[in-house]
């Protein structure tokens, strides 16, 4: 028989079988190479390498959210800005801080009479509207304020306050735009009024706000009372470039026990600031309250074992819609930003709280100046005098006693307020 040769090779060519030699186990590579798993040290190692680089990045993403947040708390606040001048160009003014002698007067045209016995419930919810109230419609929420104008434009039973938590109160609502994203008290809370991290500013004096203070005055900032005077660009003597419009205020927390936060609760029991009253204080009596870091010593503003737990809406922040009381919707520019706020008594609802610009933001607050523009300031700011009060205390025209700071919350002390 024939025998059939296999084909020629080429150089360097080889059969399969050629390729691994016959071993008694079967055909195996002639150079093998074993493959083995990590070890548990090694396993161990590229853990504790991520740990480490994990620790590494994690502060770095954190500060860029909250670089993100601050960004986007200076663009509500930019919006605030941009709705006041709305409200100035239709109304030729700024919004008053309270008593507002446009919006909220009697329905049948008159002035609101604060001594008038007879009058309505609804004339003294329409003199207790806050700013942001009036500011509704030059904020998109129109909605809103056409259902507090409707219910104020009637005698009847629905009528709601800015402090009324009733299930149909439209001062429940809850508006993005006055909220920082960086507090993380700014939450809704069910059948309690809308929160606000934004405040109008009141000067670098503290007085009463309420209509039934004494002696009857108002502050030195853009946003005061409205039965005093109509605060215009014109009367910025100062230059707005140079004069606050909003800064922000941490909300209290929802809990009865109050806080010990300085940018979430407020110190108890301090002596009022500028007051000509048997409880006269002066503005370092409040900034003494400040125990390391942003907490308070003392006791601090909660609410009684008898209150409603529907009542926390009376811890500062918590009410957008009232402007009678500095804690809800305003801020004295006195102590530098994130220094404490502080109330005579136990209670934020009260004519004696004091507030102080604060935010969650790292190292200040954010601001929005009378041009509309919008700036961070730093909480090391200019401060001075804490310890004296203006002479006189009443009628004082002269330049801020309270460093940078306290110039740029004034409308025309005479200052430039250049050395930022």
């Amino acid at each position: 028989m024939r025998k059939i040769r296999p084909a020629k090779r080429g150089r360097g060519e080889t059969t399969s079988r050629e390729s691994y030699p016959q071993t008694s186990r079967g055909l195996c590579p002639r150079n093998r190479i074993d493959h083995k798993g990590f070890t548990l040290v090694e396993l161990l190692v590229v853990i504790a390498i991520i740990g480490v680089l994990v620790a590494l990045l994690l502060p770095a993403v954190q500060a860029a959210r909250e670089a993100a947040r601050r960004m986007q708390c200076m663009n509500k606040m930019k919006q605030l800005g941009i709705g006041a001048h709305d409200f100035h160009g239709t109304y030729g003014h700024f919004p008053a801080c309270y008593a507002s002698q446009e919006q909220f007067v009697k329905w049948s045209g008159s002035k609101f009479a604060s001594n008038d016995p007879a009058r309505p419930k609804s004339y003294d919810h329409r003199l207790l509207a806050s700013l942001f109230t009036q500011m509704l419609p030059f904020i998109e929420q129109n909605a809103t304020y056409d259902a507090i104008i409707g219910m104020w434009n009637t005698e009847g039973n629905n009528i709601r306050g800015p402090h009324s938590c009733d299930a149909d109160s439209p001062f429940l609502t809850h508006f993005d735009v006055l909220l920082c994203p960086s507090d993380p008290n700014a939450v809704r809370v069910e059948n309690q009024t809308g929160p606000t991290n934004y405040r109008g500013c009141y000067g670098d004096i503290r007085f009463y706000v309420d209509y039934n203070s004494t002696p009857k005055v108002t502050g030195r900032g853009v946003f005061v009372r409205g039965d005093y005077v109509d605060r215009t660009t014109a009367s910025i003597l100062d230059g707005t470039s140079n004069t606050l419009l909003f800064s922000e205020c941490g909300v209290a927390p929802v809990q009865r026990e109050g806080s010990n936060d300085v940018r979430a609760g407020m110190a108890a029991g301090v002596n009022r600031v500028h007051d000509a009253g048997s409880k006269t204080g002066t503005p370092d009596l409040c900034y003494s309250r400040r125990f390391g870091g942003k907490t308070f010593t003392g006791a601090v503003c909660a609410l009684s074992a008898a209150t409603p737990d529907r009542d926390l809406n009376k811890f500062h922040g918590r009410r957008w819609g009232a402007g009678n009381k500095q804690a809800w919707t305003l801020f004295c520019s006195i102590l530098p930003p994130n220094a404490p706020s502080c109330a005579l008594g136990s209670n934020a609802d009260e004519n004696e709280a004091f507030s102080t610009a604060n935010s969650y933001h790292t190292g200040g607050v954010n601001a929005c100046m009378a041009d509309g523009s919008v700036r961070f300031f730093s909480e090391t700011i200019r401060t001075e005098n804490l310890d004296k009060n203006p002479t006189p205390l009443v009628g004082y025209t002269g330049e801020s006693l309270y460093g940078i700071w306290g110039e740029l919350g004034t409308v025309d002390g005479g200052e430039a307020a250049t050395s930022l």
